[in-house]
């Protein structure tokens, strides 16, 4: 079986087991990782006789190559183990089920395919094929896969557990690479040819509750305003008056990598950006990814009221997700929503994570992942950018000033929009690329 054919029966037998997240950073089903750890010791033999393993946080793993050389400061690739539940209100909508694992038409189907076990088959297919041709790596290595990536927890990580370890064994990580940076069509940016993003830094994360109350009592008599009517009225505020975007320096290096290569009038818009930041940001703002990429965002996501239709709500409640640009802070755009929302509505917040601190564009560790991009995806035009999701390896800054994002695999550009939802697939052509680009990343990086 050549590598590719051994790829793709590696991702289809790995979607087959459900490593489900669950609540407070356990597992839903504890046993289907301790399988899908025999999985990666039955399929990749050669990976746990020349790396040592530990089992981190109960269910992560972090493994060691050590190099020739010790004096060189080792990198971490990264992957995570776990997947997000299938909705079940949505499971007759799959065209293969989510967790068999079909190899059909051109892709391996499931849950996990793109996100992210797809990467995670792929940096050891790379290894595997490395170590059998015998690999001797100068420059030493980890590799970190955490249970519970999905949760998106400050404190339930696996990947907050490697990163204690290897703090107090006193490494430090010449850099980080961690899933994030995407593929984009020509059309997506007006560029002479399609994009890769080499991301520098993830945004921020906030999830927060607003609440009001009131009387409550029956519905035939209600006040003027509702606690339920309040909080509407608060939304509509928050949603019609947004921070303002702004350049932040992640998307200003993005935008000044692509405008060079972007067809008129976004060429001439771009490449004049600093001196007209509002009209160039403008043009970003149509499209709510773009506005991402230059804007603190909020949604609201949940919403809690009367337990039946003819009774007034004692208390009502509007969760709201916020996403907090670059060189941003949680408490900015919280206080620009408290000034919104008007008196008698109370802000709790249940959970936030800062943007974290932007990577350089130079150096070792930049300038091997692109080195390794070029090589693979020649027809690409790569580009730093903001990585407008959030990973794991937030947390490794406590480790390394270098932390990248790269999700090596094309079809992103088509079927990016499954993650998360029905019909996730990886399209195989595009798998053998991410073995093909971690095999050029990990033979620079470690020699």
């Amino acid at each position: 079986m050549n590598q590719s054919s051994r790829a793709a029966e590696h991702l289809s037998a790995a979607i087959r087991i459900p490593t489900v997240s669950g609540r407070d950073g356990l597992p839903l089903e504890p046993g289907r990782f301790t399988e899908f750890h025999r999985f990666l010791q039955d399929s990749f033999p050669l990976c746990h006789s020349r790396m040592t393993r530990e089992i981190v946080d109960g269910y992560s793993l972090l493994y060691h190559c050590p190099g020739s050389d010790p004096s060189l400061d080792p990198f971490c690739v990264m992957a995570h183990m776990d997947v997000v539940p299938v909705d079940t209100r949505t499971e007759s909508q799959w065209e293969h089920p989510a967790f068999s694992g079909e190899i059909a038409d051109g892709y391996v189907w499931g849950r996990g395919a793109l996100d992210m076990k797809g990467q995670l088959v792929s940096i050891f297919e790379a290894l595997e094929g490395l170590f059998e041709n015998g690999f001797q790596p100068v420059r030493g290595f980890y590799v970190s896969l955490s249970h519970n990536e999905e949760i998106m927890s400050q404190t339930a990580s696996g990947a907050l557990a490697a990163v204690k370890i290897l703090k107090d064994r006193g490494v430090r990580l010449a850099f980080v690479l961690d899933e994030g940076g995407n593929f984009f069509p020509k059309e997506r940016f007006h560029t002479d040819r399609p994009a890769v993003l080499l991301g520098i830094c993830e945004r921020g994360y906030a999830d927060v509750r607003l609440s009001a109350v009131s009387g409550g009592g029956h519905s035939s008599t209600p006040p003027a305003h509702t606690a339920l009517g309040r909080l509407c009225a608060a939304v509509t505020a928050i949603e019609n008056d947004p921070l303002p975007p702004f350049w932040n320096p992640a998307a200003a290096a993005m935008f000044d990598s692509l405008a060079p290569h972007m067809e008129e009038p976004y060429h001439t818009l771009f490449s004049n950006r600093q001196s007209h930041p509002e009209r160039a940001a403008a043009a970003l703002c149509e499209s709510p990814f773009d506005r991402a990429l230059i804007a603190c965002t909020s949604a609201a996501t949940m919403a809690e009221g009367s337990p039946a239709p003819n009774v007034l709500p004692g208390e009502a409640s509007v969760t709201f997700n916020l996403r907090i640009s670059p060189t941003q802070t949680v408490e900015h755009s919280l206080s620009h929503m408290r000034q919104l929302a008007g008196e008698g509505v109370t802000f709790t917040e249940l959970s936030h994570i800062e943007p974290s601190p932007i990577s350089p564009t130079h150096g070792f560790g930049y300038e091997t992942v692109l080195a390794a991009l070029q090589e693979v995806f020649p027809d690409y035009l790569p580009a730093p950018g903001p990585v407008i999701m959030g990973t794991d390896s937030r947390h490794f800054y406590a480790v390394s000033d270098c932390v990248y994002h790269v999700t090596p695999f094309p079809c992103f550009m088509e079927d990016g929009n499954r993650l998360h939802t029905v019909n996730e697939r990886m399209r195989l052509d595009s798998l053998e690329d991410g073995v093909r680009f971690f095999t050029a990343l990990l033979t620079r990086a470690a020699k």
